[in-house]
């Protein structure tokens, strides 16, 4: 069959741009910032211009993730996350990074913004305190805690799980995201948990 001359591939959430294979012509074509190949449109399965393609992942998906500089390349947009209601960062990172229409949050340990100390030394103190330093990470790259699709939790010790649980199942409450949960045999400062996530929106 005609249509069988291409397949296609693409990963959306990952904004990898995908690759259609052009069995008839033995080429691999890099068509870039669209989640749907639009060869499969072409009536006559001719090789597109790049006229014939989308201008924009949104045109598809309802969101972006690329913009495309003069030479044709893709280039997903980078912005640096930081805001004085989290704790500041005290290395060689950021708070967060948002590239596109996702934010990777650096791990958060129970440290109070305005002191700069762990806030209390149980596992409940720090572990609020981790939520409102995630939350208003989160809330300065423009998401929340509904847009979360992955977490990973680091703890001290896992016989307080089940505290750092009932915590956590507070703040995400319906279409949880994803997470992994590891025993740290020790956290920055001494803390007790620490907790990383990424958004999409």
């Amino acid at each position: 069959m005609e249509c069988l001359k291409y397949i296609c591939y693409f990963c959306c959430w990952a904004a990898v741009p995908f690759l259609c294979l052009n069995y008839s012509q033995g080429r691999l074509c890099k068509l870039g910032r669209t989640g749907l190949c639009p060869s499969a449109f072409a009536q006559d399965m001719s090789v597109l211009t790049r006229a014939d393609k989308p201008t924009c992942a949104r045109q598809i998906f309802g969101r972006c993730f690329f913009t495309e500089d003069a030479t044709n390349n893709i280039i997903m947009e980078k912005s640096i996350i930081s805001t004085e209601n989290a704790p500041a960062a005290i290395g060689p990172y950021s708070q967060a990074v948002k590239i596109g229409n996702m934010l990777f949050t650096s791990g958060q340990i129970g440290i109070d913004p305005k002191s700069g100390e762990l806030n209390g030394t149980d596992i409940e103190q720090q572990t609020e305190q981790v939520f409102r330093n995630l939350k208003s990470v989160l809330e300065a790259g423009g998401m929340g805690f509904g847009d979360v699709v992955k977490t990973t939790v680091f703890i001290a010790d896992m016989a307080d799980f089940g505290k750092v649980n009932e915590i956590y199942a507070r703040h995400f409450t319906e279409n949880m995201p994803a997470r992994s949960c590891v025993a740290a045999k020790q956290l920055p400062k001494g803390a007790l948990v620490e907790i990383e996530c990424v958004a999409v929106k």
